[in-house]
């Protein structure tokens, strides 16, 4: 299951999609483009793409037999997904 440092990685991916969300709807509102279909795609892949597999190899680990190759997928892939968010919201900052 998910916990310690395995958790804290899984807020950050969660903030660092939240704020990728807050930029993109205030720059729609701001521009008067907005759509909740953009919206809903915003959330969709965020939650299916990034999310769902780090849960997915949370809930396998306990099925690794070295203890810690699992636990390398997870932070690897949760750095991974925080670091493509967090440059998605500076390109969004600085346009």
């Amino acid at each position: 299951m998910i916990s310690g440092y395995m958790l804290y990685a899984l807020w950050l991916v969660l903030g660092a999609i939240g704020l990728n969300v807050l930029l993109g709807v205030i720059r729609a509102v701001m521009s008067s483009s907005f759509s909740v279909g953009k919206f809903t795609m915003f959330l969709k892949t965020g939650i299916m793409f990034g999310v769902l597999p780090l849960l997915v190899v949370a809930h396998v680990m306990p099925m690794d037999p070295t203890g810690w190759l699992l636990q390398i997928a997870y932070y690897a892939g949760a750095a991974g997904v925080f670091i493509n968010y967090i440059m998605d919201a500076f390109g969004k900052i600085k346009k």
